[in-house]
């Protein structure tokens, strides 16, 4: 019989982030899919009440009012589904506890950041920054356990 070794706090961390995230992910992606034109409205009530807060609140309503057409709620609804999917996936793997899965989930988010870090450039904006880091920082965790780890047997349990 082996002894599982308890996972390290970081892990624990991310996986309990990937599961919280998901759901509220998914939970978006239903509303922007089932409901888009409620959406919509709710949206355009907001820009109204951003507009009656003075001048920050102005300028930021007049930036999601330039942005607000029914395809950003479609393409949105389209990204959400695809995020809160992975990152279910994601947080299975890490679950899993298999040294392999570490490393999928390491790839997969690796081959994001980049391309994260050329949309953040082109369109900044700190929750896409936020997104970026958070991102990167999970990579780079993953990447240090994984080389802490050794060269151990892909197939043993973590």
């Amino acid at each position: 019989m082996t002894l599982r070794k308890p996972r390290p706090a970081g892990l624990k961390l991310i996986v309990t982030y990937k599961f919280v995230k998901s759901p509220l992910v998914l939970g978006l992606a239903v509303w922007l899919t089932a409901a888009p034109h409620s959406t919509y409205d709710f949206l355009q009530a907001l820009v109204r009440v951003l507009d009656a807060a003075g001048t920050t609140g102005i300028r930021l309503g007049s930036a999601i009012q330039g942005e607000l057409t029914q395809d950003l709620i479609t393409g949105g609804a389209i990204l959400a589904w695809l995020d809160g999917v992975s990152t279910a996936i994601e947080g299975g793997l890490l679950l899993s506890g298999w040294r392999w899965a570490q490393w999928l989930v390491i790839v997969e988010l690796g081959c994001l950041v980049p391309i994260g870090g050329v949309y953040w450039v082109l369109h900044p904006g700190p929750g896409k920054l936020i997104a970026l880091l958070v991102n990167a920082a999970i990579v780079a965790y993953l990447v240090w356990q994984r080389l802490r780890e050794g060269k151990a047997n892909s197939n043993e349990k973590v």
